[in-house]
């Protein structure tokens, strides 16, 4: 809602200010230069972007609108689902996971925890990471740069949709100056009409300027920004699960890792030490079960 709320924000203060200066608002609604403008942007989109980008780019707009993707409460979540995971691990070993790891659809480890069930990629990074652990014996270093190279793999992954959309930004005003400059010559055209018509001919081309200008810095150069803010979170999301692990394989006790983890949160997303005891004190009690 806050996206939603904030272009809205940017369409009244534009078209509040131009009927404070006794504009005319029916002059700015020009179909004409919104078919120029837009549809250059979205053919050129269409032909800078592969099939793959241009899905990204479709679910990286539904996450801008579906609302924070990560909250307090998915990191407690996250961080009480690794503290089980090392506590199995540790007192019944690698291979107590192993039903859980190929079937985690049906487990009942993970069946607890549904706020993770939701976000695929972070059990896949999670499943992922113990089944190497199963099948190897993987070093703790060899696991933190496994950890750091498929992090970052995700994160150029995630910043894919942000540059496409802020690519279309920087094109359009120069497609404003397109359609400006299309104006410009219908207005050539009726140079032997009265002053009024050619005024008005003339004020429909610099619309085209304006919407170029508008629609680039006001509405989608800032849904790019977003798409980038969505691919920091994510990665501070899974950085949390690598740095608990990594702690895990270094032979850190469970509830030692998990702090790791919390330290590495954002400060306004980050749980309490006692919150995290807490959350720990029902894992042990669960797994015993």
């Amino acid at each position: 809602m806050i996206p939603i709320l904030g272009l809205l924000i940017v369409s009244i203060a534009v078209l509040l200010g131009y009927s404070m200066e006794h504009g005319n608002l029916r002059l700015l609604l020009q179909l004409p230069e919104i078919v120029v403008i837009v549809g250059a942007a979205f053919g050129g989109f269409i032909v800078a972007a592969p099939m793959r980008v241009i899905k990204s780019v479709c679910t990286g707009l539904k996450k801008i609108f579906a609302g924070n993707q990560y909250s307090k409460a998915d990191y407690l979540e996250c961080l009480g689902m690794l503290g089980e995971i090392f506590h199995i691990a540790k007192r019944k070993g690698l291979m107590a996971l192993e039903q859980d790891l190929l079937s985690p659809d049906e487990s009942s480890l993970f069946s607890k925890y549904p706020r993770m069930i939701k976000k695929k990629y972070v059990m896949l990074f999670i499943i992922d990471t113990f089944k190497t652990l199963q099948g190897s014996s993987i070093s703790p270093f060899d696991i933190e740069q496994l950890l750091d190279t498929e992090l970052e793999m995700r994160h150029e992954c995630g910043v894919v949709p942000a540059r496409s959309v802020g690519s279309v930004a920087d094109s359009l005003p120069g497609l404003g100056i397109v359609a400006a400059v299309l104006g410009v010559i219908v207005t050539m055209g009726k140079m032997n009409e009265t002053p009024d018509v050619i005024g008005r001919s003339i004020a429909v081309a610099l619309i085209g300027t304006l919407l170029g200008v508008l629609l680039s810095y006001g509405f989608v150069g800032p849904l790019s920004r977003h798409l980038e803010h969505i691919a920091d979170d994510e990665r501070e999301f899974l950085n949390t699960v690598k740095i608990a692990i990594t702690a895990f394989v270094s032979g850190m006790l469970p509830q030692v890792s998990i702090e790791f983890g919390r330290r590495v949160i954002p400060e306004d997303l980050r749980p309490t030490f006692e919150e995290l005891e807490v959350a720990f004190d029902a894992v042990k009690k669960s797994s015993v079960h």
